[in-house]
């Protein structure tokens, strides 16, 4: 899926030509449109330093640069949440914040076990993100904090095989094709969880608590059947 980023560079007032001067930019501010073209969302410099949502925008043209970036349905269900609970401009760590991040990594993440066809290892790199449009609103030290906080709860109440490491994806694979002994302890490791996992030891009680503080409605007793269902299923 793609979205638009806009970057104003038209003249603007006092402070735009500060911006522009201070960053050696030709742009004075950016601002992420919405999907439905319509709704604009950004830090401008002659608004406050808040985030805002403008709507029905008339805007020249002439004055914008637009950029197409590729999204995943995640972070653009995560975006627009905040946004309609008007929550973009709130700390990662604010408890409705944390709700709507924890509700849609789940959502995510165990729909497309549902839909695989062999049992998968959900690989979790906690030192470094791929470059994503929530690194517009936190800090990707913010973003992994957070979520290595909910991959560590999941890990202990769903029936998923995770793996967290401190490598990334493609670092592993350059790893293993320069044969270092490094991608050989990953990979042990990996083999050791997939071969022992359990998919009986996970009961719908254990994440019923989880479910009721974070307000989960989707993950019910029949989702989370479903779930163990699948992975004693495939091979």
């Amino acid at each position: 899926m793609e979205i638009n980023i806009a970057f104003f560079r038209g003249r603007g007032g006092f402070i735009n030509k500060v911006v522009r001067w201070w960053t050696k930019s030709e742009y004075s501010h950016a601002e992420l449109v919405m999907p439905d073209g319509l709704t604009w969302i950004g830090i401008s410099p002659f608004k406050t330093s808040r985030l805002q949502a403008r709507y029905n925008l008339d805007f020249k043209p002439s004055e914008w640069d637009f950029i197409d970036i590729t999204i995943t349905q995640q972070q653009l269900d995560i975006i627009n949440d905040l946004h309609a609970f008007n929550l973009l401009d709130k700390k990662i760590n604010n408890k409705d914040v944390n709700k709507i991040i924890l509700h849609h990594t789940i959502l995510h993440m165990c729909n497309n076990i549902l839909k695989m066809k062999t049992k998968s290892v959900v690989f979790f790199n906690y030192t470094q993100l791929n470059e994503c449009e929530l690194m517009k609103y936190y800090s990707e030290k913010e973003i992994l904090k957070s979520l290595l906080k909910i991959i560590k709860k999941l890990d202990k109440v769903l029936p998923v095989i995770l793996h967290i490491s401190k490598l990334s994806l493609d670092y592993l694979k350059h790893l293993i094709e320069i044969d270092d002994g490094k991608s050989s302890l990953t990979i042990n490791s990996i083999l050791i969880k997939y071969n022992q996992f359990d998919v009986g030891k996970y009961t719908f009680s254990g994440i019923k608590k989880m479910t009721k503080k974070y307000e989960l409605t989707f993950l019910n007793y029949e989702y989370f059947n479903r779930l163990s269902t699948k992975l004693l299923l495939i091979k």
